[in-house]
């Protein structure tokens, strides 16, 4: 991914022209016993950050031959603010906006992405279950 992927796990090619269209960059960390998350700084002082449905983000070859297999991994989409105590980190316990998609395939990543991103001025929060019922909630979220 743009700004550095020391995880390698294939997603810049997937996200090249979400970056490009919004101009942020993405880089993936490690945020403790392996769970892998994608993140960006957007101007503001809000962090995206991508993960798996329900776990850290798995490379996107090993996603793909899940999704060939008829194992779906789906997507969370979180927008989340600077953290006041530490202007350098996320706060991590308050979710402004996000897109949970249970059954997402790999290539829709980049709409979710822009779903959140839209959301984000009504503190909106987008779920989609396994059966692809879609509700939406708003306002902001402590967790």
């Amino acid at each position: 991914m743009a700004g550095g992927d020391p995880y390698n796990i294939g997603y810049a090619d997937l996200l090249e022209n979400t970056a490009g269209t919004y101009g942020i960059e993405f880089e993936v960390f490690d945020s403790g016993g392996g769970f892998l998350i994608a993140q960006a700084r957007l101007e503001g002082g809000v962090w995206l950050w991508i993960t798996d449905w329900d776990s850290g983000l798995i490379g996107l070859e090993r996603r793909r031959q899940l999704e060939a297999e008829g194992v779906t991994v789906g997507y969370n989409v979180s927008l989340y603010p600077t953290d006041p105590a530490d202007p350098q980190s996320v706060d991590g316990q308050t979710v402004l906006a996000s897109v949970r998609h249970q059954t997402a395939t790999a290539t829709m990543l980049p709409q979710l992405v822009a779903q959140a991103l839209a959301g984000l001025s009504g503190n909106e929060h987008h779920n989609y279950d396994a059966a692809g019922v879609h509700t939406v909630t708003t306002g902001i979220e402590r967790c």
